[in-house]
């Protein structure tokens, strides 16, 4: 709903500063390890993904022991961890604003 584009996009940057705002509670830390582990779970008996990962491994030059790296990382997500991640990937300087709106429409003023 373009008439909704602001109240959204408020809403979005609410919760970007909060996360910005320091570490999560480790409650929420255990709940995203919880469901990495799950997915991770999951993909270790999908052929599909078995394929991908090695090769993804082989396009980047990687021993097949990174592989071990990247399943075992949901071992060290920390509030600390998290609140790393989102400074460092929720830089407001690079951040840009983009709205797709149905065809034929204009932005709001």
């Amino acid at each position: 709903d373009p008439s909704r584009v602001e109240e959204l996009t408020a809403a979005a940057e609410g919760v970007v500063r909060e996360v910005l705002s320091g570490p999560p509670e480790a409650s929420y830390a255990e709940k995203i390890s919880a469901q990495e582990r799950r997915g991770n779970e999951t993909n270790l008996r999908d052929n599909g993904f078995w394929l991908s990962a090695l090769w993804g491994n082989a396009s980047r030059g990687e021993p097949r022991e990174a592989l071990d790296r990247y399943w075992s990382l949901w071992e060290v997500i920390t509030p600390d961890y998290l609140a790393a991640g989102a400074k460092k990937s929720l830089d407001p300087m690079r951040r840009v604003k983009v709205v797709l709106l149905p065809e034929g429409e204009s932005a709001p003023n």
